[in-house]
């Protein structure tokens, strides 16, 4: 049987995060160069979105974002940790779990390789397991952490959406 301290549990969280975000910050850029007349071909719904998206993309201004996110992300895993706030965690987990869902339906749309998908696969099954490991054993309850875990996509998109509106602005 799998044993492991909730600690411990809590911290892998920022660091599972940080993989999945490190794959994104090494290939995303490349990637958008090598597929974007593929994607705005094959799926010209969202070639407008796309191209707004990666019009001025540079890996400096998303590591900036990814930074700020993983800020938040680290001071969500010292309040479950010193506060003992379990359901702001999987309420934060259900969200990111959210985000990785999406990650592979784009992988299954595209049918190739989309930065994300290594790392979606392989931190996806420590955040279903930190999930019920929460709600299983009690310390967290379904319905306020499902409760938290929208208001917390909601509040992620809407910090996305500001953070890169915020380094268009900027010039570096």
């Amino acid at each position: 049987m799998l044993t492991i301290s909730l600690n411990t549990l809590i911290w892998l969280f920022p660091i599972a995060f940080m993989l999945h975000e490190f794959e994104e910050i090494l290939f995303l850029k490349p990637w958008i160069k090598n597929n974007k007349s593929t994607i705005t071909t094959r799926f010209p719904f969202f070639a407008s979105r796309f191209k707004t998206f990666t019009k001025g993309f540079s890996t400096r201004k998303f590591s900036l974002i990814v930074a700020e996110e993983f800020v938040l992300v680290s001071a969500v895993a010292f309040a479950a940790a010193e506060w003992e706030w379990y359901n702001l965690l999987v309420g934060v987990l259900m969200a990111y779990a959210f985000h990785l869902l999406i990650h592979l339906v784009q992988f299954i749309a595209y049918r190739r390789y989309i930065p994300a998908i290594v790392t979606t696969i392989v931190t996806a099954p420590y955040v279903i397991f930190a999930i019920f490991y929460m709600l299983a054993s009690g310390i967290a309850q379904l319905n306020l952490s499902v409760i938290i875990g929208v208001l917390v996509f909601i509040a992620i998109a809407a910090n996305l959406v500001l953070s890169h509106w915020i380094v268009r602005i900027i010039k570096f």
